[in-house]
């Protein structure tokens, strides 16, 4: 049986946690641009629903951004509005299934506590959606 050095196994370990603390990073960053926009919409007097679609938006838009040009920028840069449909299209549903956590807690629950109507039940939807 041949041998195997661990030198090659250590070396994809690291990159992949390298990939995997760039990914992080993105996306820590995406949500605080997500809760950021969004709360500056509502101080704005947007509607609950309409402002997370925009902040989601926004978010997803430096999400894939900082992935594409930062996390992945070593893979091939082909077919960028391909890339970019296809990752939206999968924040979407994301969206959609946040959008129906805020709807069902801020206008559905909300009208038996009004309490989940205010900011901060929002803001703590947006961590749980």
């Amino acid at each position: 049986m041949p041998e195997t050095s661990p030198a090659p196994r250590s070396s994809v370990f690291r990159a992949l946690i390298r990939e995997v603390g760039k990914f992080g990073t993105v996306g820590a960053i995406s949500f605080a641009v997500d809760l950021t926009i969004f709360n500056i919409l509502l101080q704005g007097g947007l509607e609950t629903l309409l402002a997370k679609t925009i902040s989601t938006v926004i978010a997803t838009t430096v999400a894939f951004a900082g992935n594409r040009f930062w996390t992945w920028r070593h893979r091939s840069h082909d077919h960028m509005a391909r890339q970019y449909t296809m990752f939206f299209v999968m924040n979407a549903i994301g969206l959609g299934i946040g959008l129906a956590c805020l709807a069902i807690s801020h206008y559905g629950l909300g009208h038996f506590w009004p309490a989940l109507q205010s900011r901060l039940a929002d803001n703590k939807n947006l961590v749980i959606g």
